[in-house]
């Protein structure tokens, strides 16, 4: 595959890796370093504020990532990456997603033998994980579709992973501006590089769409 199929790969890796990296980076910018807030701690943030609703799309960029390097290692040629790195991948939702609230409610609902109460503000980030870990063990499957309709699908979920995050960090950023006593604050170079990463993934993802059908 040359031309613009030839880089459509790279600039799928690159995207994902840019993505990922502007998620970890600061997105709510402050002089006090302690101060800063990162994406990855946005949705602990909205547990604190007047409106905590929807709090875990704070955490699509990061599953749907994981999803998405999935779906790219599912077409590997190789039978240990194709199975080994969606159980990886797994592995690393769990960790990073599940609440210890959660397991410690289950823990306790095992050995007194009741049904488990799982606090309300925690069940949207449980429906959440465990969707994005049954979509990362279903990602080899995914070399078996059509490639436009493969292409279709991750460009789909690299749209999830960014529109509902964006649209939720708004009206938190404004909140978190009032406590820090400021009347707006500055986007962080992480939410613009957790973004252009997502954009550049698309990119890649149709310019593969438009090579394989010439």
């Amino acid at each position: 595959m040359t031309g613009i199929g030839g880089i459509a790969k790279p600039t799928q890796a690159a995207g994902l890796a840019l993505a990922l990296v502007g998620y970890f980076g600061v997105w709510i910018p402050h002089k006090a370093a302690a101060l800063a807030i990162t994406g990855v701690e946005l949705a602990e943030w909205a547990r604190f504020l007047p409106q905590p609703e929807k709090r875990e799309w704070l955490y699509l960029p990061l599953a749907v990532v994981l999803v998405l390097l999935a779906v790219q290692a599912g077409r590997s040629s190789r039978l240990s990456i194709r199975l080994g790195t969606p159980l990886l991948l797994a592995a690393l939702l769990l960790t990073l997603l599940l609440p210890y609230v959660v397991v410690d409610s289950l823990r306790h609902s095992l050995s007194a033998r009741t049904p488990p109460a799982i606090v309300p503000e925690y069940r949207g980030q449980l429906a959440l994980l465990i969707a994005a870990v049954v979509l990362v063990l279903m990602a080899p499957w995914s070399s078996r579709l059509p490639d436009r309709v493969r292409g279709a699908a991750s460009a789909l979920l690299a749209l999830i992973g960014v529109v509902p995050p964006l649209w939720r960090f708004a009206p938190l950023r404004a909140h978190i501006a009032a406590v820090y006593g400021s009347r707006t604050l500055p986007l962080g170079w992480g939410t613009i590089v957790c973004t252009l990463g997502f954009v550049l993934f698309i990119a890649g993802v149709m310019a593969e769409v438009k090579a394989s059908g010439e």
